[in-house]
């Protein structure tokens, strides 16, 4: 499992190949968890999470080699995602792979 902190292999399928970058989780939560976003119904989005069988959901950051982007990447029935359904392989990034 990965954890807060962890620096990590996020690998994407493509219909051209897979492409792998390497970034950070910077937080890791269940629903339950998850903070209370000002101006939207915390219960309701819980709620909609639990009806998808989100276990966990990931805030991850990496380098494209321009700039630092954010997404998040939600865990469902032991498989990642990103917020367009695509399947995700998140692992931990093998020791010495250098920050891209």
């Amino acid at each position: 499992m990965i954890h807060t902190g962890q620096r990590v292999s996020i690998t994407a399928a493509r219909a051209w190949g897979s492409c792998t970058a390497y970034g950070r989780i910077e937080s890791l939560k269940t629903p339950a968890e998850l903070p209370d976003i000002q101006g939207i119904e915390a219960a309701a989005a819980r709620k909609i999470l639990r009806e998808w069988h989100v276990s966990h959901v990931a805030v991850i950051t990496y380098n494209d080699g321009r700039r630092d982007l954010t997404f998040c990447a939600l865990s469902v029935r032991g498989r990642w995602y990103d917020l367009r359904r695509q399947e995700l392989t998140i692992e931990p990034a093998p020791r010495g792979e250098p920050e891209r």
